[in-house]
């Protein structure tokens, strides 16, 4: 698979953490015990019961704290620790820099460990977490083999090898595939199995995140994150060749009313991009080659941005990628309701299951999908080659 930029499932697994089949709220509490190091407090941060972040700060006594808090499902939280003449800013936890995450639940909990070397701490009480660690111990051989190979492939000058070392490297990724494949039809009912599932949609078929999904109790189907999983699954059913593409209408660039209906009887490209994505512009010259090559034979494209909020940068992009020959739209995405997991009519990309960008489509004159690709286009433009050079 090509390079992709995965686009929502990643934010809603990081701030959607507590998203499992609902439940009455209860509490959690946490007892820290350091073995090393000598923080002034420890930061732990977790969405609660009512699904918003809280980042708790706790000082540290005799290398011992106690957290408490209240959730009603499992989740995920990450730790980290303040030294004396740290910054004690939430940007701190938030950054991604000097923390460790942990799958929590309503339970008692235990951590354990040196504050100056977060890859030692142990969190026991937590059944999410030894799953967790179950599909850690699965990746562990695959991920050695592959850092072993990133370092080589650091090191190699040597053209030939590089691309041996590469092509062993993208063997190694998709055996990691299927082993968090193997250990979601192990484990459907583990909050480890949602969380991931989520983020990792777009290495997946429609079959087999639907074998998955299906193993889901309904309960689990219901939860934030398994409504998440249910809706894009069904976009991503409903957006696959052979289906009938899904009409919607919107304002392009220029202000003009576009419904897709009103190019039926043509060949339509919807291609769902974004400014910040860098495949997706590397991609526009294949794009701008083939709308020249034959839009004298009926084919259209319509660019679907992922720019909601950014319209400044998407206006400067399509200039800057001279892909202004064809109609614009804002996909519709709205992040807030994305985060609250809020129903979003108006989003293209989740009427069509677009879970990565960037992803094509090909639509037919009779408005049925012809083909699907996520990355520069190789099938796209295969396609395009069997239709109009036939």
């Amino acid at each position: 698979m090509k390079i992709q930029y995965v686009l929502l499932a990643a934010a809603l697994c990081s701030a959607a953490g507590g998203a499992f089949a609902q439940k009455k709220t209860k509490q959690f509490v946490l007892e820290g015990t350091l073995t090393a190091g000598n923080p002034d407090s420890v930061r732990w941060a977790y969405t609660d019961a009512a699904h918003k972040q809280v980042v708790v700060v706790k000082a540290v006594k005799d290398h011992r704290f106690t957290i408490r808090g209240n959730i009603n499902r499992p989740g995920t939280a990450s730790v980290s620790f303040v030294f004396k003449g740290q910054q004690t800013t939430d940007k701190h936890v938030q950054s991604g820099k000097d923390y460790r995450v942990f799958f929590i639940e309503p339970a008692a909990m235990k951590i354990t460990g040196d504050a100056t070397a977060l890859q030692t701490l142990v969190l026991s009480g937590s059944k999410t977490q030894q799953e967790s660690e179950t599909l850690e111990g699965m990746l562990k051989p695959i991920d050695d083999q592959s850092t072993a190979l990133r370092t080589a492939l650091k090191q190699t000058t040597d053209t030939a090898a590089k691309r041996v070392q590469r092509a062993e490297i993208d063997k190694l990724q998709e055996q990691r595939n299927k082993t968090y494949y193997a250990f979601m039809l192990e484990h459907p009912h583990s909050y480890v199995t949602q969380y991931y599932l989520n983020f990792y949609m777009p290495f997946y078929s429609t079959a087999e995140i639907r074998k998955v999904y299906d193993l889901f109790t309904p309960a689990e189907q219901h939860g934030l994150l398994g409504k998440a999983i249910g809706e894009t699954l069904r976009g991503m059913e409903a957006g696959a060749p052979g289906q009938q593409a899904i009409d919607f209408s919107v304002r392009d660039i220029d202000g003009k009313q576009l419904s897709l209906s009103d190019f039926k009887g043509r060949y339509v490209i919807l291609d769902f991009w974004a400014s910040w994505c860098v495949p997706c512009r590397h991609s526009h010259p294949h794009l701008i080659e083939w709308y020249n090559k034959y839009k004298g034979k009926g084919l259209e494209i319509i660019g679907i941005a992922s720019d909601d909020g950014r319209e400044a940068a998407w206006k400067k992009a399509i200039e800057q990628d001279g892909i202004g020959i064809w109609r614009h739209v804002l996909a519709g995405v709205d992040q807030q309701k994305v985060m609250q997991r809020q129903p979003n009519p108006r989003d293209i990309t989740i009427k069509y299951g677009v879970t990565a960008l960037p992803t094509k489509l090909i639509i037919g004159p009779d408005g049925k999908i012809l083909a699907r690709d996520m990355g520069d286009g190789d099938q796209i433009g295969k396609e395009l080659e069997k239709i109009f050079n036939n």
